[in-house]
């Protein structure tokens, strides 16, 4: 069985509400009362999908749609949509949201956000190409955030979801993780000891 009927009826659903504010799981931090914001005001980009790292895995899901399926019906509703998202100024609302809380999505939503970019390399299309540039400071602040936390483990964690290193390491790997190396266009980004040392653990 091809995947495409299946995207077929997933897109539909990933397109309400990839821009759909409320109901809205916020994980915020107030600093001061200009920090109560809407959603949208508070991530410019992803305030959808309920919370912020399911919006960045939507926007993933539809890149993966179109790389696999580049002339399927649901194309074009797909590169609007994301169009709708990937603005300059969009990104930079972003970035600046996350340089004030370098905590913030540490480590699940930083790794959806590199399987992002990942699937933007693969498409390897003019638009996702512009798509990427865009992007970029936000690819780099998560490479940096997430060199900075592995760095300051020291084991692997092994319980819980979001915070589990070892579906972390599978998701870095399309980005180019190599344990206990994180590998970045060939670039040495991080080096991290702990999942190759889990045994002792």
């Amino acid at each position: 069985m091809t995947l495409q009927p299946l995207f077929e009826q997933a897109i539909p659903i990933t397109l309400t509400n990839l821009h759909r504010e409320y109901p809205n799981g916020l994980l915020h931090q107030l600093n001061s009362a200009a920090d109560i914001q809407a959603p949208r005001g508070l991530h410019p980009v992803f305030f959808g999908c309920y919370d912020w790292h399911s919006a960045v895995h939507c926007h993933w899901q539809l890149v993966r749609a179109i790389r696999c399926f580049p002339t399927a019906a649901f194309v074009p509703a797909v590169n609007a949509a994301l169009a709708r998202s990937f603005i300059a100024e969009n990104i930079a609302g972003e970035l600046t949201y996350l340089q004030a809380r370098p905590g913030f999505e540490l480590p699940y939503g930083m790794a959806w956000l590199l399987q992002l970019m990942a699937e933007l390399r693969e498409m390897a299309t003019p638009l996702s190409t512009q798509w990427q540039q865009l992007l970029q400071p936000l690819e780099q602040w998560a490479i940096e955030r997430l060199c900075a936390y592995l760095q300051r483990l020291p084991y692997p964690i092994r319980s819980g979801m979001h915070n589990q290193t070892a579906f972390k390491a599978r998701v870095y790997r399309t980005q180019g993780w190599i344990a206990p190396v994180v590998l970045v266009d060939g670039r040495i980004v991080g080096v991290w000891s702990h999942e190759n040392n889990v045994h002792r653990w």
